[in-house]
């Protein structure tokens, strides 16, 4: 057990009693850990993004939206404030145009409005919330130079924004490559992504990024310390093609490796496997797509940091790799190399994963959350870790969850958006820096 008055950030990721920071070699930023008793452990840094569709006019439809709005479906409540301390999903104070996105970095959070803006608040440190500025907002402040933006993704310390007309902008930290702009020097403002022309799918991760285009193979930019482009080469400041890759619906990306959904249910990964992430039962790293075992059926993946996780069509879910906190679901703490299944959870409609922590969307549109909680973040009102899921309190009419470092948000059905879990940096948006264990209040949006 760390005591988390010790908690300090490396860069920009969660490490405790820090004592060193190094980049191991592959681009992965690494820390010299010191638990209470003095044992020492080695951690590496975590990501969080959240690709959707770039189809026109419309987004990925599991996270409740529809071509052009929102969706009608759900069990939302009126009124305000629950008895609980939690929120339904009216009330509270929320811009003039609703939210039809969230994708949370690992300390920064964005939303996409329904007319094409993008908002981002929190750490600012690399230029990731694109206002033009270094500086942390505890409030949402509107990316520059955008507009017409119909997907959104958040990677650790930089994001990425799609349009109707294939092309792809980012902004933030560039250090390998990862905004794709031919060079490595980071930009607070939107850079366009170099010879993309159809895509139709952003996911960004630690230090690199990936696009599914409209043929439905996918390309990717950045760091390829791990193998993470799947082309089997070297970085590239310019996107390359994943080799040996076709029929992909839906592209995931964790913060060394990635993965596609194809369109036979099955799922390919590659790229970092340290902690079994690409689901193929070794440790072995893979510079191209290799297949997940023991999958079929599958409606939608996702992929954060060291962990994967797969909805099925029955509405159950899997998940494999790296298990710390017990973000596996599975009951235990320890990584699994190949999918299990996520204990007490049916009726499954969205799945997102943090740095060290997931969550279920359900049929109800409530959320269901297990893994690290040090900061509040799985929103059942403790601090304790759950190998098992945990209802959220007090929130009703969820449409999406998005996840991030140590905090997580909602979209509801009226198209607010609601946070909770560590707010170091403002990435809550409430105007504070104070952490929250449980729904509270509503980000108050431009």
């Amino acid at each position: 057990m760390f005591d988390r008055a010790r908690v300090v950030w490396c860069p920009a990721f969660l490490v405790f009693a820090l004592s060193n920071c190094s980049d191991d070699g592959g681009g992965r930023p690494v820390a010299s850990l010191s638990g209470q008793a003095g044992s020492s452990i080695q951690a590496s840094s975590e990501r969080i993004s959240y690709g959707g569709t770039l189809a026109t006019g419309g987004l990925r439809t599991t996270g409740g939206v529809t071509t052009g709005g929102l969706s009608t479906a759900g069990g939302a409540t009126t009124g305000g404030s629950s008895s609980t301390g939690g929120i339904a999903a009216s009330g509270g104070a929320v811009g003039a145009m609703g939210v039809v996105q969230l994708s949370l970095g690992i300390n920064h959070s964005c939303a996409l409005l329904a007319d094409g803006i993008v908002t981002c608040w929190g750490y600012n440190k690399d230029g990731e919330l694109g206002d033009g500025t270094t500086t942390n907002r505890s409030k949402p402040a509107i990316v520059a130079d955008l507009s017409g933006a119909t997907g959104i993704s958040a990677g650790d310390l930089h994001s990425c924004a799609g349009a109707t007309n294939g092309t792809v902008k980012c902004w933030g930290a560039n250090n390998y490559g990862q905004l794709g702009d031919g060079t490595g020097t980071n930009s607070s403002t939107p850079v366009v992504v170099q010879g993309l022309s159809n895509a139709v799918e952003v996911a960004a991760g630690w230090y690199h990024s990936c696009a599914r285009l409209s043929d439905d193979t996918v390309k990717c930019w950045g760091g390829n310390g791990y193998g993470q482009l799947g082309n089997d080469s070297a970085a590239g400041l310019a996107p390359v093609t994943v080799r040996g890759l076709s029929n992909v619906v839906q592209l995931e990306v964790g913060d060394w490796h990635s993965c596609a959904r194809l369109n036979d249910g099955t799922v390919k990964c590659w790229g970092d496997n340290s902690q079994g992430q690409l689901g193929d039962g070794t440790t072995t790293t893979r510079t191209t797509a290799v297949v997940v075992q023991g999958l079929s059926g599958v409606v939608e993946i996702a992929a954060r940091n060291y962990h994967s996780c797969a909805r099925l069509s029955n509405g159950t879910l899997k998940c494999w790799g790296w298990n710390w906190s017990g973000q596996l679901g599975d009951g235990t703490t320890a990584n699994r190399l190949t999918p299990v299944v996520v204990q007490g959870l049916v009726g499954a409609e969205e799945i997102a994963l943090g740095m060290g922590h997931t969550c279920a969307r359900l049929v109800s549109d409530t959320l269901e959350c297990w893994g690290g909680n040090s900061s509040g973040q799985l929103g059942n009102g403790g601090a304790t870790d759950q190998a098992l899921p945990q209802a959220v309190q007090g929130l009703s009419g969820a449409m999406e969850v998005a996840l991030g470092g140590a905090h997580t948000c909602a979209r509801t059905i009226d198209g607010k958006v609601t946070c909770w879990g560590s707010n170091f940096y403002g990435q809550l948006g409430d105007g504070t820096t104070t952490d929250r264990y449980t729904p509270a209040s509503f980000v108050e949006l431009p």
